[in-house]
């Protein structure tokens, strides 16, 4: 499995959504892999993905229900709100996992050991992005504040604008150019109790664990 990242030429627009604009012609990333302990609730999750010179742009949509989002602050549990999430390896064995949750809290770490401790499912090392770390990062989203729980149909935008001087902290020296070849996965998860589902795009097997990069899949920059 493989997604080729495209260039991106002008502004780009994260509010005309992934059908129009400088979106239109780019591949589309089915993110629809559902794994074993997923609930019936199964929401219908898409993104792009592009870049140029000095940043990458992500822009998922989800056709939702049942959405929850209660963390407000930065490195929380959002993986438990209605949340979409991106984990990106450039190079070696390091990745960082950018996950968001629909009214646009992130958590971010650059992590270099993802195995956990058998007891607490804590990661062995990783470093979690500072406050200025997240100030680099626009984030688009068309929800909005505490959301207890919505359980009628509804559609949400999520998007990032993600600098390369960001990325170079981690992988010094790192380019946004064609010929690079990454690896990646993207997922969908959270929402409300009862209703919980882990949707990936490159598909995970056995344990329930996004933090498995060999499962990740090949990003190549046209």
């Amino acid at each position: 499995m493989e997604y080729t990242v495209c260039r991106m030429n002008g502004p780009v627009d994260f509010a005309c959504g992934l059908e129009n604009g400088c979106w239109k012609d780019l591949p589309v990333i089915n993110i629809d892999q559902v794994m074993e302990k997923s609930t019936s609730h199964r929401p219908r999750t898409i993104a792009k993905l592009g870049y140029d010179s000095e940043n990458l742009y992500l822009l998922f949509e989800v056709d939702d229900r049942y959405v929850r989002s209660i963390e407000t602050e930065y490195n929380t549990n959002v993986c438990l709100d209605s949340c979409v999430e991106f984990f990106v390896q450039p190079t070696g064995k390091e990745y960082i996992n950018f996950e968001t949750n629909c009214s646009g809290t992130m958590l971010a770490f650059f992590i270099s050991d993802w195995h956990r401790d058998p007891v607490t499912r804590a990661i062995a090392k990783y470093q979690a992005f500072t406050e200025e770390d997240f100030k680099q990062i626009k984030v688009y989203h068309t929800l909005s504040g505490v959301i207890e729980g919505i359980t009628e149909p509804v559609k949400w935008s999520l998007g990032l604008q993600i600098p390369r001087s960001l990325f170079a902290k981690f992988f010094p020296g790192i380019e946004f150019k064609s010929g690079n070849v990454w690896r990646a996965n993207f997922y969908k998860c959270g929402g409300m109790k009862g209703y919980d589902h882990w949707i990936t795009w490159s598909p995970i097997l056995g344990e329930l664990n996004f933090h498995l990069p060999e499962y990740f899949s090949e990003l190549k920059f046209a």
